[in-house]
């Protein structure tokens, strides 16, 4: 298994209000009955911007090319190829890519579905 070749199922693509620059490629898949859920997803050259709270925790891995973050009050860190991070549900920001860039994300299937999820409306991934 090489994640940094490997696809999963094809996921819908980030919204055009989060994806200010560049294009984008999701995939997802749910292992161990569907309490986790995997994800791919990777970009050219891309900035994605975050005006309202992020809706879940995740956990990303970088798999190739270079992320900055920065937060709403103007912190910023940069990640690379085997860096790890836990992006904290709540997060306002900014996401920048300068280069080709792949990362692994993991979160929970419950989180993802709360946030995916209107108020009148039934259960969606996973379920």
């Amino acid at each position: 298994f090489d994640v940094e070749q490997q696809t999963l199922p094809d996921y819908e693509p980030l919204p055009d209000e989060i994806l200010e620059t560049g294009s984008g490629k999701n995939w997802l898949d749910e292992p161990f009955g569907g309490e986790i859920t995997l994800m791919l997803w990777e970009a050219e050259q891309a900035r994605l911007v975050l005006n309202s709270p992020y809706p879940y925790d995740q956990y990303v891995e970088v798999l190739k090319g270079r992320l900055t973050l920065m937060d709403a009050e103007g912190r910023s860190a940069t990640f690379g190829p085997g860096d790890r991070f836990v992006l904290q549900k709540g997060f306002m920001g900014t996401w920048r890519m300068t280069e080709d860039y792949r990362q692994l994300l993991i979160v929970s299937t419950e989180q993802l579905n709360a946030a995916e999820q209107p108020a009148d409306e039934g259960p969606q991934i996973g379920e």
